[in-house]
C-alpha cells in the first residue's frame, strides 16, 4: 500500500517486507518455546482437543486392526474354502476400513476446527488490541519515527529516552494506572473535559 501524496510504501507494508525478509534469513530453529504462547488459546478448546485425542486413538487402532483383518481374510476366508468365509471375512476388512476412515476425518475435523478456533481467536485479540489504541497514537508514532517531522522532536521528549512502540504492553499500563490511584488513595477526582 502506498501513500498517495508521496507514492512511496506506507511503513506497515515496509514493516511487513521487512519481517519477512528476516524470517527467510533465519536459521530454522528447533525450538518450540515460542508456542507455548499459544497454550492459554489451546486450553480454550479442551473439549476439541479432548475428541481430537480420542479420534486420533481411534484410527491409531483401526490402522493396527488392518493387518489383523488381512489375516482373518486369508486364514478364515480362503483357507477354510467356504464362500460365506470369505464374504464375512471380506466383510470385517470393509467394516475396519469404514472405521478407519470415519475415525480419521473425525479427527482431521478436530484438528483443523482447534486450528482455526485459535486462529480467529488470535486475531480477535490483535484487532481487540489495535482498536483499544488511542486515535492519535498512529500520528504520534509517524512523528516519533520520522525526524524530519515537527512533532519529532516535542514527541521523544514527551515519552522519554526510554519509551519503545514495539514492546507497547497494555496489562503493564492498566497494572500501573492501578496502583497509581490506589497511591493516590481517593485523592484525584476524575473530571470531564468540557
Amino acid at each position: 500500500m502506498t501513500n498517495p501524496q508521496t507514492d512511496r510504501p506506507s511503513y506497515g507494508s515496509a514493516h511487513a517486507a521487512n519481517v519477512g525478509n528476516a524470517g527467510m534469513k533465519r536459521p530454522r530453529g528447533r525450538e518450540i518455546r515460542p508456542l507455548a504462547s499459544l497454550l492459554p488459546y489451546v486450553l480454550r478448546r479442551r473439549m476439541d482437543l479432548a475428541l481430537a485425542g480420542v479420534f486420533l486413538l481411534l484410527a491409531a487402532a483401526a490402522n493396527l486392526a488392518v493387518p489383523v483383518a488381512f489375516r482373518g481374510v486369508i486364514d478364515h476366508g480362503f483357507a477354510a474354502g467356504a464362500e460365506a468365509a470369505v464374504d464375512r471375512a471380506f466383510l470385517g476388512l470393509a467394516g475396519v476400513a469404514l472405521l478407519m476412515a470415519v475415525f480419521s476425518a473425525s479427527r482431521f475435523y478436530f484438528v483443523s476446527k482447534i486450528g482455526e478456533r485459535i486462529v480467529a481467536d488470535l486475531r480477535g485479540d490483535v484487532y481487540t488490541h489495535l482498536l483499544s489504541r488511542p486515535p492519535g497514537y498512529q500520528e504520534f508514532l509517524e512523528a516519533w519515527r520520522d525526524p524530519k517531522h515537527e512533532d519529532h522532536k516535542a514527541n521523544r521528549t514527551w515519552a522519554g529516552r526510554s519509551f519503545d512502540p514495539e514492546a507497547f504492553d497494555i496489562e503493564k499500563i492498566q497494572k500501573a494506572i492501578r496502583i497509581a490511584l490506589r497511591r493516590c488513595k481517593g485523592g484525584y477526582r476524575f473530571r470531564l473535559e468540557p
